[in-house]
């Protein structure tokens, strides 16, 4: 099960990593708490409708205030590995690190480090995340491989499938 959560949050996440919108204000995943109700913009988002409700449900994303999702944006490094932590149940009171743009009493902490100290976040330099970029793709599947490999759940060979735009 903690498998397929993590696959379906890195499906997810890839989506709708693909649009252009500007950041704004706000996290989806981090500074604030689940919504008890249904997001109200997911119009033209009908495919994504039911997976943000259910990780919204599941307390891994949240939106970013007042009912609203904003499946337009961009996620950040920060966010997806908050993402990844939440899905994997890879979170550790205990961990530090010592990012310079991650401060101990940033939201995303906890997370950064826990992601830290669990060696999934070694394709980082150690001294800054940059941790408001926009998270790429690539990183986004080794992140998630990573955390997979980390809970002992990794992908097998024949798991790999195939996608629409393997050759592109």
């Amino acid at each position: 099960m903690r498998k397929y959560i993590c696959l379906l949050i890195a499906a997810y996440t890839v989506f709708f990593s693909l649009s252009c919108a500007a950041m704004t204000a706000g996290t989806l995943f981090g500074e604030y708490e689940p919504s008890a109700e249904s997001f109200s913009d997911m119009e033209g988002y009908e495919w994504a409708s039911e997976a943000a409700e259910n990780l919204n449900k599941a307390g891994i994303v949240s939106g970013v205030g007042k009912n609203m999702f904003m499946p337009e944006r961009n996620v950040t490094r920060r966010e997806f590995i908050k993402l990844v932590c939440g899905a994997c149940a890879i979170t550790d009171c205990s961990a530090s690190s010592s990012y310079t743009d991650v401060l101990t009493d940033d939201w995303s902490y906890i997370y950064v480090s826990s992601a830290k100290e669990a060696g999934i976040l070694d394709i980082y330099g150690s001294q800054s995340l940059e941790a408001d970029t926009v998270i790429t793709r690539e990183d986004m599947a080794y992140l998630a491989v990573k955390a997979l490999e980390f809970t002992g759940t990794g992908l097998t060979a024949g798991e790999s499938g195939q996608f629409p735009d393997d050759g592109e």
